[in-house]
């Protein structure tokens, strides 16, 4: 056998379990769970797949390959996709809330209009998506990188986005109130201040909010005044 036709049977060998695994994932999530757990160490490839529309909830997709998928309208709501590779994927208005998505890599990945309501974003790449519209409510972002993303429309309002990369992100546009940052890379000052005048959260922020009492002039208050404030609790001498 020459090469060629050694490679053309790999690509059928590789496409016929790309069709095999697709059809299980749509028939049943709670066999293809059982199959994941009893099959840990094969691949999970389905790259460039449609699953539009799919209900997937609570799927473990956990490192699986699903570069160029299309996904867009799917439900992943509460989905495992740990370390999954969503390079360029279309998951335009699919539901993602409560998703685990740590460390995935959802770089040009459209995510326009999505529901990332309370996702787990952390370490995740999303360098260069676009994240127009899509509702992060909640969802933790921190040390993720959201580089040269479209933040047009995006509610960041209560999210967690410490450390997070912001370089040349149009974080201006996006929905900050009660979202926190801190030491992110790639934010200049010019746009901390406007944050935080839109009701983003800075650690200054955080102490001042944690430690109302920090914030109370005590200097007015005399013994001989106010005496009461300085009674010793009953049973003390």
């Amino acid at each position: 056998m020459n090469q060629s036709s050694t490679w053309e049977l790999a690509q059928q060998i590789a496409n016929q379990t790309k069709i095999e695994q697709s059809n299980r994932l749509k028939r049943s999530i709670a066999a293809w769970n059982i199959w994941r757990a009893e099959h840990q160490n094969s691949a999970v490839d389905l790259m460039n797949v449609n699953l539009a529309e799919t209900n997937l909830s609570g799927a473990d997709l956990r490192e699986a390959d699903l570069r160029g998928a299309k996904l867009n309208l799917a439900n992943l709501s509460g989905a495992d996709l740990v370390s999954s590779y969503l390079i360029g994927a279309n998951l335009s208005q699919a539901d993602l809330s409560g998703a685990d998505l740590r460390g995935a890599d959802l770089r040009l990945a459209n995510l326009h209009g999505a529901d990332l309501r309370g996702a787990d974003l952390r370490l995740a790449n999303l360098n260069g998506a676009d994240l127009q519209d899509a509702d992060l409510r909640g969802a933790d972002l921190s040390l993720a990188d959201l580089s040269l993303t479209n933040l047009v429309g995006t509610n960041l309002v209560g999210a967690d986005l410490g450390e997070t990369i912001l370089t040349d992100a149009n974080i201006r546009m996006a929905k900050v109130r009660d979202a926190l940052f801190c030491d992110n890379p790639g934010l200049m000052p010019h746009d901390k201040a406007y944050l935080i005048a839109r009701g983003a959260i800075f650690p200054t922020d955080i102490r001042t909010l944690s430690n109302p009492i920090d914030s109370i002039d005590f200097s007015s208050v005399r013994p001989d005044r106010d005496s009461q404030l300085f009674e010793k609790p009953l049973g003390f001498t």
